[in-house]
């Protein structure tokens, strides 16, 4: 008997995507992409492979990249400050998601332009700061119009305490932190009309219940 079990590596994606996002909210702990990751040293690209596999009699068998439908490419590419500067998504030869990523001279974040729809119309988040802190995530789509908006509010401590999304200038979500520990947090998420929707605890920027 086969137990079927994907070997799907996403988490490694999402938990970089949350430590990027994190990193550029404090002074005193600002470090590059690569330091995030817990590596050192020059690294111009990052390739992860992810590849369906099960378990049979005991034994791990991987699938085959030509016929895997799970075969997927992640590549990153750093610049000399050890920051992303690309994110290419391929499946085989077809690449499913392109993103870049801009920063100042100070090495903060500012401009993450990607292609969603395959036909070449960039959408591009604009990242506004007061100080290290992230003020606002400005969306534009392709014809430069804006499309959404992200809003953070911070504590004493420089944490972020809340956020409000809008989109085409509505608000329809509000989250709120309730609890902060030790590689730990909990959100309540609320919709546009302040209505209590659900709460979320996250360890170590995964989501945990």
């Amino acid at each position: 008997k086969s137990k079927t079990k994907d070997m799907n590596r996403t988490l490694i994606t999402a938990l970089m995507a949350v430590l990027l996002f994190t990193g550029c909210n404090s002074k005193t702990e600002r470090i590059n992409d690569l330091q995030r990751m817990g590596l050192n040293g020059k690294i111009s690209k990052i390739v992860i492979v992810t590849q369906s596999a099960w378990v049979s009699n005991g034994m791990t068998k991987v699938a085959s990249t030509k016929s895997d439908r799970h075969f997927n490419n992640l590549i990153l590419e750093f610049d000399e400050n050890g920051n992303i500067v690309s994110r290419t998504k391929k499946r085989h030869s077809r690449i499913l998601e392109y993103i870049t990523y801009e920063y100042d001279e100070n090495g903060l974040l500012t401009a993450k332009i990607s292609n969603k729809d395959y036909n070449n119309v960039n959408f591009k988040d604009i990242y506004e700061y007061d100080g290290d802190n992230i003020k606002s995530i400005i969306s534009f789509d392709g014809n430069g119009d804006e499309i959404g908006k992200t809003c953070y509010e911070y504590n004493g401590d420089g944490i972020i305490i809340k956020k409000e999304i809008f989109k085409n200038g509505n608000l329809v979500s509000l989250d709120t932190l309730l609890s902060k520990e030790t590689n730990c947090e909990i959100w309540e998420v609320s919709d546009k009309n302040g209505t209590d929707c659900a709460e979320y605890m996250y360890e170590n920027g995964l989501l945990k219940e």
